[in-house]
């Protein structure tokens, strides 16, 4: 029998392709389930300035925001995907992907996926 996570995967709605037109709209959810593990790839569309969680290089989950540099294009691990740059620990800049699982927005849903992987209290 089928995992508890296997099974909501399974029941998953198709994903829309996030592309760079999406970095102006008002649109920023573009797939209407939310990922069930904090790691999982999910295509999500970040707007300027938004509040989001990047996952370092060192395997760290840190709070930062998506600067104004729009979105550039390059291969992810599921695919070509965008990346976004973002200012994290007060002065770094590097560019993450949601298509990696290393971007995640700022907010309820994922908060709770970092406290129940420990990261905050």
């Amino acid at each position: 029998m089928p995992s508890h996570k296997a099974l909501a995967r399974m029941s998953r709605p198709k994903p829309r392709k996030a592309d760079s037109e999406d970095w102006d709209s008002d649109s920023t959810l573009i797939e209407e389930s939310l990922p069930i593990e904090l790691d999982e790839a999910w295509p999500y569309a970040f707007q300027k300035d938004q509040e989001v969680w990047v996952k370092t290089a060192g395997g760290l989950w840190c709070s930062g925001r998506v600067t104004g540099t729009p979105p550039k294009m390059g291969q992810t691990r599921l695919k070509g995907g965008l990346y976004y740059r973002v200012v994290f620990n007060k002065n770094l800049r590097k560019d993450f992907a949601p298509l990696n699982g290393e971007i995640k927005p700022d907010d309820a849903h994922t908060r709770s996926l970092l406290k129940e992987e420990g990261w905050l209290p």
